[in-house]
């Protein structure tokens, strides 16, 4: 079954991207530096806190995004991970087409991680299902300000994604391993206020990583991100420079799980 739900969406999301032929497409450059920490309190439980800084330009020369990210996981005797959390992310105005006002966005969202090794390719499934609640502000003597008739817009998005990791110094995953790293997400927007883009985005990053151990590695790598914009006509392809570092703690006294990154 989650095979089949795997291909329908990327199926979606080659058929949304095959579309945006006739699209007002700008093509940019910016740059993001993303922390994420898997924390184990015990077998079943653990903490995970993630930090993106998200900039326009490859310098890091203005605001694109501010993410910060907190969830509840807990793994299952099958080897899946189950998860519960929370989001506050910024907006800002960059690029060609920038949005018209900068906003936050309150997001809470529930996520499945499979992961599975066949031979040296070590893959992830991760299934996420957002809440979102974006707020919305009007013009008034020239400035935006807050709706309080309507202060927030709600919507629901489905993300997938697809992760391979291939170990390149080594024939298995191991302390100090250069290893390949490849990522493919379809993002799909769905909610009444969903009127024109239903296809959000889809962002394919590969790059190099280095397992310091278990728990931590870092990477640099390249992301192909593609938006769509809400009213359908317009869409982004960001080129962008993507580093990651995977710091996780682990609070158990012995340790024989190993948490898949997010």
């Amino acid at each position: 079954m989650i095979k089949k739900i795997c291909i329908l969406l990327v199926l979606v999301g080659f058929v949304f991207s095959a579309a945006e032929a006739q699209k007002q497409i700008v093509t940019q450059t910016n740059s993001w530096a993303t922390y994420m920490g898997s924390h184990r309190l015990s077998d079943r439980w653990g903490v995970y806190t993630e930090y993106s800084w998200r900039r326009s330009g490859l310098s890091f020369d203005n605001w694109m995004q501010s993410l910060s990210r907190v969830a509840v996981d807990y793994y299952t005797k099958s080897g899946a991970q189950l998860s519960v959390g929370y989001a506050f992310i910024g907006f800002y105005k960059y690029g060609a087409q920038p949005i018209s006002y900068t906003r936050n966005e309150q997001r809470t969202f529930l996520q499945l991680i499979t992961s599975q090794q066949l031979g040296r390719f070590y893959t992830s499934n991760r299934f996420r299902l957002e809440q979102r609640w974006l707020q919305n502000k009007t013009l008034s003597d020239g400035n935006y300000v807050m709706n309080e008739d309507d202060p927030f817009i709600y919507n629901n998005r489905l993300r997938y994604r697809y992760s391979v990791n291939v170990p390149l110094t080594k024939k298995t995953m191991e302390d100090n391993t250069l290893f390949l790293a490849m990522t493919d997400e379809v993002f799909i927007n769905a909610g009444k206020e969903i009127k024109l883009n239903v296809f959000d985005q889809n962002r394919f990053i590969t790059g190099l990583g280095w397992r310091l151990d278990k728990n931590r590695n870092i990477q640099v790598g390249y992301m192909n991100q593609y938006i769509v914009k809400g009213d359908a006509k317009k869409a982004e392809r960001n080129n962008t420079l993507n580093l990651i570092l995977n710091w996780g703690l682990d609070f158990r006294k012995s340790t024989t799980i190993t948490a898949p990154a997010k």
